[in-house]
């Protein structure tokens, strides 16, 4: 089975769908719709900051961005749903800039343990009051307008418009001459709403991942390197996908490709590239094959425990080949568990690719077991059964003459009826008496 998810949107430039703007306190809804339907000619800028956040910022702060030679995207792969990112970024022409706050990128998903690092050194990010400073004098005039058609005060419109906003940027301190820029994040899988599978569970209880990535460059002319490496014991594939609305992408695949490291250069354009990947983990087709293998030869095995019970509670006759089965097969379903138990111990060091096949290992080797334990008192109860069935036989009396074994000196007289066995036995007692 495969699950289809997605990673976080890291600098995607979009158009937003879902854009509010900021409204006048008291307003009737006939007024609502003319403010809205006018707003974009009046605030241009507001609407694209709501519109377009990452496009704004990249055309108003985009001094540092612009100055990005080259950059390299690393993605390593912790386990199927967890993910290590490593971005570095390379400049040139940096002498210009001053020792002030730059924007870097715009992100719509809160980045788990964000670093980032100027020329080896770590900065921190620029607060929300900071950016909020810097993104003021670029909507001033807008601003006292909206203030003025709404009643409300700027600073509250303000911040607003950035919690409005598609996402929220990264600003960062930087100094002339910067040389190179390198973050760092942990990223998960994620699900829009519901997640989507391929694939039947019970035919294919092995769990593994299709990751849609996209991948904006931050300056446009750029050449980018993107390396992936997948998780330990898995294989990894990473294809592009060309919408019809958009140009392929220049695309240089190493030639030394193997199925656990993919590493490909993207050449650069004049316009920042917009590149959707379908990233695949899958497992090893070897170990696939030997879980499958182990997976069907268990529900087999368990059908036809129970076909070997249904037959012998059915027929009242027994029939001979059938309970030679049922007298033997207790040793293959021992070996069957043991092997389930092997290959579930295999299985405990991944907890999600493995957790429905691991699940189904443990039902096996619990019905396997109650199976084994129930064909073999099946068969004691044939034996003991034909053992009651067979008819005793009958014991032949006959007549002693005592006088005749007067010779023996036993002043016995008379005769007595005794079977076969108690002469035999009365013949070894006097043999052992005369002794």
């Amino acid at each position: 089975m495969i699950e289809i998810g997605r990673f976080g949107d890291f600098n995607d430039s979009r158009i937003n769908p879902t854009i509010k703007l900021p409204l006048p306190h008291e307003i009737t809804k006939e007024d609502v719709i003319e403010f809205e339907n006018h707003f974009p000619e009046k605030y241009p800028k507001i609407y694209q900051l709501l519109h377009e956040t990452t496009k704004f910022y990249e055309t108003y702060f985009g001094d540092l961005i612009n100055t990005i030679a080259r950059e390299k995207r690393k993605m390593v792969f912790e386990t199927p749903n967890r993910v290590n990112l490593t971005y570095e970024y390379e400049l040139e022409g940096s002498e210009n800039l001053n020792d002030s706050a730059y924007y870097l990128f715009n992100t719509r998903d809160r980045l788990s343990w964000l670093t980032i690092h100027v020329d080896k050194k770590q900065v921190a990010i620029v607060s929300r009051i900071r950016v909020l400073k810097l993104l003021k004098p670029i909507i001033s005039d807008e601003l006292k307008e909206l203030s003025k058609a709404t009643n409300r005060e700027e600073n509250d419109i303000l911040e607003e418009l950035y919690e409005l906003s598609d996402g929220k940027p990264c600003f960062i301190h930087c100094k002339a001459n910067v040389k190179s820029i390198e973050l760092s994040y942990y990223d998960s899988v994620q699900y829009d709403n519901v997640k989507i599978n391929e694939g039947c569970g019970f035919i294919t209880p092995i769990v593994e991942k299709r990751i849609d990535y996209t991948y904006r460059t931050l300056a446009p002319v750029s050449n980018c390197w993107f390396y992936v490496r997948s998780p330990k014991d898995f294989n990894i594939c990473v294809n592009d996908i060309v919408d019809k609305n958009e140009n392929k992408a220049n695309i240089e695949r190493s030639k030394s490709q193997d199925l656990e490291i993919q590493s490909m250069v993207i050449k650069g354009k004049k316009q920042r590239q917009n590149i959707h990947f379908s990233i695949t983990v899958t497992v090893p087709s070897g170990l696939k094959c030997w879980y499958y293998s182990i997976y069907a030869f268990s529900i087999l095995a368990i059908l036809f425990a129970l076909v070997l019970i249904f037959v012998h509670c059915f027929y009242t006759e027994p029939i001979l080949w059938i309970e030679q089965l049922i007298k033997n097969a207790g040793k293959g379903w021992f070996a069957i568990v043991a092997a389930l138990i092997t290959t579930r111990g295999w299985l405990m060091h991944e907890s999600h690719a493995y957790n429905r096949l691991s699940k189904c290992f443990t039902a096996f080797v619990v019905l396997l077991l109650m199976e084994a334990f129930v064909l073999a008192g099946l068969h004691e109860k044939r034996i003991i059964d034909s053992n009651e069935n067979i008819p005793l036989p009958k014991m032949k009396r006959n007549t002693v003459d005592m006088d005749s074994i007067s010779h023996w000196g036993i002043p016995m007289l008379g005769s007595f009826n005794v079977t076969d066995s108690s002469i035999c036995n009365f013949q070894t007692k006097v043999c052992n008496d005369n002794k």
